[in-house]
């Protein structure tokens, strides 16, 4: 199991790579409006062009970053205590 182990965090790490190069795109272009005068963000159907408003195009991106970094923590270890988990909560379902 060690090595399909090490097959899963390479496949974690490269997915949180991919999260973090699409946030830092999204980011980059989000900035690029934020700076823009002329664009205007709808928010609750209505239409604003405040410094405020525009700030919440850089949520999405900020989550996608810190959904890559959370995800390039995770170890080898960590599929292993995932799987020791999974085994004791079939152990509790089958009584």
């Amino acid at each position: 199991m060690q090595k399909f182990d090490n097959f899963r965090v390479l496949i974690t790490k490269f997915v949180g790579l991919i999260f973090i190069f699409v946030g830092l795109i999204l980011a980059y272009d989000a900035i690029q409006l934020f700076n823009d005068d002329s664009v205007s963000v709808v928010l609750n159907g209505g239409e604003r062009n405040d410094k405020e408003a525009k700030l919440s195009l850089l949520f999405m991106p900020a989550t996608l970053i810190i959904v890559g970094i959370l995800v390039q923590k995770i170890s080898t270890g960590t599929f292993s205590v995932i799987r020791k988990m999974r085994a004791i909560e079939r152990q509790i379902w089958r009584r």
